[in-house]
């Protein structure tokens, strides 16, 4: 894949979303990193391709160090593209849903999109817009399926929610105390004629 070009104007800082969650959007995605109470953190979803180093930067300037895991919403390229290298660089887990592993172990491709669906530019462009696979190797790890109260140790507080449609494994991560909700792409609060305008 060649480099994307993303201008410095384009990666902007989503400060005070909730209580310990602080955002960085690059482009026309979003990535969260999520303090928990023991000082450790969690960084939600990997951005786009070529975006590891500037969530890297963001990362040490709002945390200080290195994530306890990065855990992904799905497998969609604009949301894991730098999974592998920051997971390697920072020596930590990836855990997404058991049905999203196809998509991320380099076995299958996401489905052709409905260029038709929704009106808006984003439909328009999402043939041309990378399916995978991509193979995350042995930092793959499964979130947990079963149960009425689905959490992740290195997510204290968070809820896991099963939101398919979006993808067959698309999660969202619900925190009750404050009723925080993380959706990743399961609903848009925009119609984006240009995605690289709208505001998330």
């Amino acid at each position: 894949m060649d480099k994307i070009e993303v201008a410095q104007d384009e990666v902007v800082p989503i400060d005070g979303i909730a209580l310990g969650v602080q955002g960085l959007k690059i482009a026309f995605v979003n990535v969260f990193g999520v303090a928990h109470d023991d000082g450790t953190w969690t960084l939600i979803d990997a951005g786009i391709p070529f975006s590891a180093s500037r969530i890297k930067s963001w990362a040490q300037q709002h945390f200080g160090r290195s994530p306890n895991a990065i855990v992904l919403t799905h497998g969609h390229f604009d949301h894991v593209s730098s999974a592998r290298e920051l997971a390697e660089d920072w020596d930590v887990p990836v855990y997404a849903h058991r049905l999203e592993f196809p998509y991320l172990r380099g076995e299958k491709e996401y489905p052709a999109p409905n260029w038709a669906a929704g009106g808006g530019a984003m439909p328009l462009m999402s043939p041309t817009l990378p399916r995978g696979p991509i193979d995350l190797g042995e930092r793959l790890c499964a979130l947990p399926e079963e149960g009425n109260d689905l959490r992740l140790a290195e997510l204290p507080g968070w809820t896991l929610l099963h939101t398919p449609g979006h993808t067959p494994g698309h999660v969202s991560f619900y925190r009750a105390s404050d009723r925080t909700l993380l959706v990743g792409d399961a609903f848009c609060t925009t119609k984006p004629e240009s995605f690289f305008a709208a505001n998330f």
